[in-house]
């Protein structure tokens, strides 16, 4: 799909289309902020650090979330299996005016 729009919107061939996805991506590298120099006329070195580029701390912090959300979601369908097939844990509401239930197991139950 994302190379039938590149197709479209980029008017290229299909062969150009699938390089452009599969190609390496270079983000810019934004440098270090310096330490403050004891002696001011001293050069200040930046060196520079892939790991502190925004997109480098976007990118790293949405993957986390996808990956957190989907462990969530995980646990709460096998917590629901456990609950319904084996009668462990109990239902609770999420919050007191809510209707969102969610299974709650004992230390014992959970171990």
């Amino acid at each position: 799909m994302i190379r039938e729009w590149n197709l479209q919107h980029m008017e290229v061939d299909a062969k150009e289309a699938l390089r452009m996805l599969e190609k390496k991506w270079r983000l810019p590298v934004r440098a270090k902020l310096p330490v403050a120099a004891v002696d001011e006329s001293a050069p200040v070195i930046v060196v520079l650090s892939k790991k502190k580029t925004m997109a480098y701390r976007y990118l790293n912090r949405v993957v986390y979330h996808v990956n957190e959300r989907i462990g969530n979601k995980a646990l709460s369908t096998y917590s629901t299996y456990v609950n319904e097939e084996d009668n462990k844990g109990t239902l609770r509401r999420v919050r007191g005016t809510h209707t969102k239930l969610e299974v709650v197991f004992l230390p014992a139950e959970a171990s």
